[in-house]
């Protein structure tokens, strides 16, 4: 099985039409980096192989501890999506989102995925969200991988859709006002 974004191939030319502009293309995997952040080797394993083989991405890390996960964003920009859980040797998943929101790179979209079942951390965790810091996918353990892709693929389209340039739209402003002048001619007699 292999993912459709993983073969996209979008023709170039130098004139563009509307319905050919790549901005409104599937988001293509290869070069964004993605940070699986977890404790669990096997479970870091399983969804670096996951992430590379079935969903498309070429970049993908693997961090441990939150301490590691920061270090690994600080020095890699090619990552802009993070899988983060919650249980992690010296940081929750939260404080390490806390330090991520304080931080800001760059724009990151981060996924929870834990085993704790806890509508308080999910709460949180959707709460702590910036423009640059998406956190709109809170994932409970065990997942099957295969459940796993659309949300991917949604977690980089929102990524994508965040990084685009906002339209800043004109205030309706009335022109300044200008007097009627009306010129007469004196006829000097």
């Amino acid at each position: 099985y292999h993912s459709p974004l993983t073969f996209l191939n979008i023709p170039m030319s130098l004139e563009l039409s509307e319905e050919n502009n790549p901005m409104d293309a599937p988001p293509t995997l290869g070069l964004t980096g993605i940070l699986v952040v977890d404790e669990d080797p096997a479970f870091q394993l399983g969804l670096k192989t996951f992430l590379r083989e079935y969903v498309g991405f070429e970049n993908v890390f693997t961090a441990r501890s939150g301490a590691e996960a920061i270090d690994f964003i600080e020095a890699e920009p090619s990552i802009e999506m993070v899988t983060l859980d919650q249980h992690m040797p010296e940081m929750t998943g939260i404080e390490v989102l806390h330090e991520l929101t304080a931080l800001a790179p760059r724009p990151l979209s981060v996924m929870m995925i834990t085993r704790s079942n806890s509508a308080s951390l999910e709460a949180e965790f959707r709460a702590m969200g910036t423009s640059q810091i998406l956190t709109n996918h809170f994932i409970t353990k065990p997942i099957e991988f295969e459940r796993l892709e659309p949300i991917v693929i949604q977690s980089c389209e929102e990524l994508l859709e965040a990084k685009r340039p906002k339209e800043v739209e004109e205030p309706d402003i009335a022109p300044p006002f200008e007097p009627e002048i009306t010129v007469s001619r004196v006829n000097d007699k």
